[in-house]
Order: structure tokens, then C-alpha cells, then sequence
């Protein structure tokens, strides 16, 4: 019946809304922005522009170190590549605050996937899809997850340590370690900064 199908086409749309919701609010509910679209790691902002976070400048009149920056996206990006974490912060420590967010903002344009015409297909404008993020609030969304109250900016501090201390530049060398060494780092995580302990468990998949 037609009708039955529209009610299930309407559902299947609302539960697509409900997870776009979801995850764009996520650095609102944590704390980390005030608005969806304002924080920049969430690539809501490039929808519409693709300096949103920079002012993007002439070639001509960049500085050699940002010009030998940026020349490195495009040669990451057509090898299939993602550009090396020590490279980056290499390259970006010859760049000044303003060179940093003009070289960051062509980084996520040249390497973001997401489909924004098709998103937005579910909404009627980026102004009303905006507008719906805006409205929800966490009580709203239909989705089980182990929530953990606060800004999320601790597991960034926690990263942050992670690689002075240790040295380590990805998580996922120490998610692939034996739990017994995992508990040991976080010992250490728990009496050197200023995350909990259930913090420390969820960052480093540990076990009850």
C-alpha cells in the first residue's frame, strides 16, 4: 500500500535526520563549540565555503613555507596517502597561526569525503538543516551509547600526553597493545592528568 510505504520512507528519513543530529551536535553536547557548524573538525562548515576557518591568500603572495605546505596536499592526496603526523607538525612549525588555518582549511577541503548535496537532499536548505541541528538537544536522540558527561576536550589532552610522554602519534598503537600494558599507561594517565578513571577506560578500551 502506498501509504505504508510513505510512512516507512518518512521513518527511514527521520532516522537518517536523527543521526545527522546526533553526530553534528556532538562538539555542542561535549562542550567543545557553541554551535554544530562552528567547530571546524565536524566539517559542517565546508558545506558553503571552503576557507571557512581562513582567509585564503593570492599564491602569489604566500610566504615559500606555507607554498611548500600546501604543495605537499596534492601530492599525499593523488598517491592515495594521508600526510605523515610528524611532516605536519614539521611543515606547520615554519607557518605562522594565520599560514596554519589557510593550510589546515585546504587540508580538509582537499581531503574531505563528505557528500553534502546528498545530505542535504534530506533537509530543504543548509539554513534549515542548521536550524534542526540547533533545535535537538541530547534527551532527544533515539540512540544507545555509553554516555560519559562533560567536554570531551579531556581525550585531547589524554592524546596530547600520550605523545609527549610516550612518543606515541596514533592511538591505535596502543589500542593494539595486550590490555596489561594498556591498564600500566593508563596508571599513568590516571595520576598525571586530570581525566577520570571511567575516562581512562573508555579511551583506552579497557575492560571492566
Amino acid at each position: 500500500m502506498p501509504g505504508m510505504a510513505d510512512k516507512a520512507n518518512c521513518s527511514a528519513i527521520q532516522k537518517i535526520r536523527t543521526a545527522a543530529a546526533y553526530v553534528y551536535n556532538n562538539p555542542v553536547e561535549k562542550r567543545l563549540s557553541s554551535r554544530a557548524e562552528l567547530y571546524q573538525w565536524n566539517f559542517l562548515s565546508y558545506a558553503n565555503r571552503q576557507y571557512p576557518f581562513s582567509e585564503k591568500l593570492p599564491l602569489r603572495k604566500t610566504r615559500k613555507a606555507l607554498r611548500r605546505a600546501l604543495s605537499v596536499i596534492p601530492f599525499y592526496f593523488n598517491s592515495g596517502k594521508i600526510i605523515p603526523y610528524m611532516m605536519m607538525e614539521n611543515l606547520s612549525s615554519d607557518l605562522t597561526p594565520d599560514e596554519v588555518k589557510v593550510w589546515v582549511d585546504s587540508i580538509v577541503q582537499t581531503y574531505n569525503c563528505i557528500d553534502y548535496k546528498d545530505l542535504l537532499s534530506f533537509y530543504e536548505s543548509l539554513d534549515l538543516m542548521l536550524l534542526a541541528f540547533k533545535s535537538n538537544t541530547g534527551s532527544e536522540y533515539d540512540i544507545n551509547e555509553d554516555y560519559t558527561p562533560g567536554s570531551d576536550r579531556v581525550y585531547a589532552a589524554l592524546t596530547n600526553f600520550l605523545y609527549k610522554v610516550f612518543k606515541i602519534t596514533d592511538i591505535r598503537e596502543v589500542l593494539s597493545m595486550p590490555q596489561e600494558k594498556r591498564i600500566v599507561i593508563g596508571n599513568t594517565l590516571l595520576l598525571r592528568t586530570k581525566a577520570s578513571r571511567r575516562q581512562i577506560k573508555k579511551y583506552l578500551h579497557l575492560d571492566d
